[in-house]
């Protein structure tokens, strides 16, 4: 019946009656209270109900009886004649008698802990000192009697232990619920375990939909094989990481997302599960897409634009060997080939041509070389010192260069 899970009261009634059969005494089993100061009977079919009411509950101490003093002594406690036992209370002797109870052998039941787990007691209706074989019978008894009741409390301990554990992942589940992103929990070897309520009302798949491998059907086809060589990475590794993938909205449109794993360990440092989480980064990649075909353009651009420089008379000074100016020299390049250089760049909107040029030809203590494609360096102390623009990746600046 033990291992059949049956009920704790059903077992303890069951032994004692097997008991009763096999001798000329009356069994019973009581419990101890969750306070640890009181037995409550719990078993005893061949028990008088009177009696068992009277003594319900039962105070444990010194001299409270066969069972209180046991289960306060932690000891086995033997009374052959209740009428004369200063170990029973005189307040109870008369009660005891009038039910048939004359005498009491009581044997606690303790666990494995060391706690007081309840007492098991054979009663008789007239006074006797048990034998040898009366104390082994009570002693495989009581044994056989606290493995029930501590695998009734391991089972109730587990019981709670499930309905604490489900009740604080299904909090756990409202809280991710509640994130206004796509979250989801993952177990050690990949399979998700859920998904929250944003990831669902995105995708629009159902839960089982989604379960186990299945969320793979929400990424791009061309994304999913490198995703997943990454996921498996990380979990080789243990550690975590971030995977970038397009995510199918329940609209069919693919949307790019940033997704963070982390993993959860255990008390010995094991990862037990993956929690992840998704952040729509569409709007930042194609930000990223456009800047980059812009600046190729661009590129695109200048080098059509110094192409046709290139071969022009008088062409400008950055396709010529350098030459310096001073004041007291005329500038090597025109006003006239200047404004044609600007009519080219009108792509340069950042920055007059002309106004660095000028700027360059005002100075008196300073050489020049014009340059394009470079940032002015100025040679006394070393550092950078824009003169034009660089809004769209270039610049027309001059360098200061001294004797």
């Amino acid at each position: 019946m033990i291992a059949n899970g049956a009920n704790l009261s059903d077992v303890l009634n069951e032994l004692c009656a097997a008991i009763d059969s096999h001798s000329s005494g009356t069994s019973f089993v009581c419990l101890m209270d969750q306070a640890g100061n009181q037995l409550l009977p719990i078993a005893g079919p061949h028990l008088p109900s009177a009696f068992a009411r009277a003594i319900t509950p039962w105070p444990i101490g010194p001299n409270r009886g066969s069972c209180g003093t046991a289960a306060f002594t932690k000891k086995r406690v033997v009374i052959p004649d209740i009428s004369n036992d200063p170990r029973w209370p005189d307040d109870a002797r008369g009660l005891a008698i009038a039910h048939g109870v004359c005498a009491a052998w009581s044997e606690p039941l303790i666990s494995k802990d060391g706690e007081v787990l309840g007492t098991f007691c054979i009663s008789h209706s007239q006074a006797r000192i048990p034998n040898d074989e009366d104390l082994e019978l009570i002693e495989a008894s009581g044994h056989i009697a606290r493995i029930a009741i501590e695998r009734q409390r391991s089972h109730e301990s587990l019981t709670n232990a499930l309905a604490l554990l489900q009740k604080s992942e299904a909090k756990l589940r409202q809280v991710i619920d509640t994130i206004p992103t796509l979250a989801w929990c993952n177990l050690a070897h990949g399979p998700n375990e859920f998904l929250n309520k944003r990831w669902h009302e995105y995708t629009g798949l159902s839960p089982e939909e989604s379960n186990d491998w299945a969320w793979q059907a929400a990424f791009h086809p061309d994304d999913l094989p490198p995703l997943m060589e990454k996921w498996r990475e990380l979990l080789a590794s243990g550690e975590a990481g971030e995977i970038e993938g397009r995510l199918r909205r329940h609209d069919g449109v693919f949307r790019w997302f940033l997704i963070r794993y982390n993993p959860f360990r255990n008390e010995q440092g094991e990862v037990t599960r993956w929690y992840a989480t998704g952040t729509d980064i569409h709007e930042r990649v194609r930000l990223e897409e456009r800047t980059r075909n812009e600046n190729l353009a661009l590129r695109e651009q200048i080098d059509f634009a110094a192409s046709r420089m290139r071969y022009r008379k008088r062409s400008l000074f950055w396709t010529r060997p350098a030459r310096r100016y001073t004041p007291t020299k005329r500038p090597w390049i025109t006003q006239a080939a200047l404004a044609k250089m600007c009519s080219l760049l009108t792509f340069a909107n950042g920055f007059s041509i002309r106004t660095t040029w000028n700027d360059c030809a005002a100075s008196e203590r300073r050489r020049w070389n014009a340059g394009f494609h470079s940032k002015p360096k100025c040679a006394r102390s070393g550092k950078m010192a824009n003169t034009a623009g660089s809004s769209f990746g270039t610049t027309l600046s001059a360098m200061s260069k001294g004797r």
